[in-house]
């Protein structure tokens, strides 16, 4: 992923700032994945900021005051992981008034093609937001009603990936993670400018059964936020499970609708669309097979 990020990046981006975490969303232990080696020659500049769990989490409450019966509860420790690894970038970033700040997950990725309207227009309000094609599994799997699963979430995969200007994102009124949170829950819908047209890709849930496992074991959400189709007559998450729905293109999710559209139907990221043969078993056929 960071790789597709960094090649769609290349042309118009100084710098992209990646932090990773030793601890899961769950704050299990995790080895870094992440490899500086890779990318100590690449264009733009990749600056990694590890995180040990250990010390930022040292001595976090696990239990606290609840504003509902029996108002003791366990509070969310994989919520509070993802915010201190949203909001490092506050603590690395001090931007001229007239640089660029993009906040996404690593994911999200902005289409190369659309740089410089995007930087006219981040010129212009000082902070939007755009529309993201969203995929699950493989690199052509859209989703078609992703915003129907939650309440008030914005369609299109909106408000989540942000531009600003050095100016504004000195004097935001939010975090970065509460800037996304906001945008998640749709409070952001006509107050923030959306670019119109899809503007990149949320490519997510990349990657075999194992791999799904591993996220889910790691996820941030509830596995409860996911069908029970993916948990085993025990309750836990089945590996033929994740399989059959990868295998069968059906989602994590309970009324999640999921369609394969060609790459003639719908282009892909310009550093994919040059090199798809790369990316072939990543993709789908529209007879519903995956080419190999």
């Amino acid at each position: 992923m960071l790789k597709i990020k960094a090649a769609e990046a290349r042309s118009w981006v100084d710098e992209i700032h990646i932090v990773e975490s030793n601890r899961t969303f769950r704050y299990g232990d995790k080895p870094y994945q992440f490899k500086l080696e890779e990318f100590e020659k690449s264009e733009p500049h990749i600056v990694y900021h590890k995180l040990d769990g250990t010390t930022k989490f040292h001595g976090a409450k696990k239990w606290g005051v609840s504003k509902k019966f029996p108002f003791f509860r366990k509070k969310d420790i994989a919520r509070a992981n993802e915010t201190i690894q949203r909001n490092m970038v506050h603590e690395v970033l001090c931007p001229d008034d007239d640089d660029i700040i993009i906040l996404s997950d690593i994911d999200e990725i902005l289409d190369s093609s659309r740089a410089d309207e995007l930087v006219r227009a981040t010129q212009e309000f000082g902070l939007l937001s755009v529309r993201m094609h969203h995929t699950m599994f493989f690199l052509n799997l859209y989703s078609e009603n992703w915003h129907e699963l939650w309440a008030n979430a914005p369609a299109d995969y909106a408000y989540r990936t942000f531009l600003m200007t050095g100016e504004i994102y000195k004097r935001l009124p939010w975090t970065s993670d509460r800037l996304r949170r906001l945008g998640e829950w749709g409070k952001h819908t006509g107050k923030i400018p959306l670019l119109d047209g899809f503007a990149g890709f949320h490519h997510s849930w990349l990657g075999d059964a194992e791999a799904v496992k591993s996220k889910l074991l790691s996820y941030s959400h509830s596995i409860n936020e996911h069908g029970q189709h993916i948990l085993n007559e025990s309750g836990e998450i089945s590996i033929e499970g994740l399989k059959s729905l990868i295998e069968s293109k059906q989602s994590l999710f309970g009324g999640h609708d999921l369609s394969i559209r060609t790459t003639e139907e719908q282009s892909l990221l310009p550093s994919i669309m040059s090199d798809l043969e790369r990316f072939r078993p990543l993709l789908l056929t529209s007879a519903n097979t995956a080419d190999k």
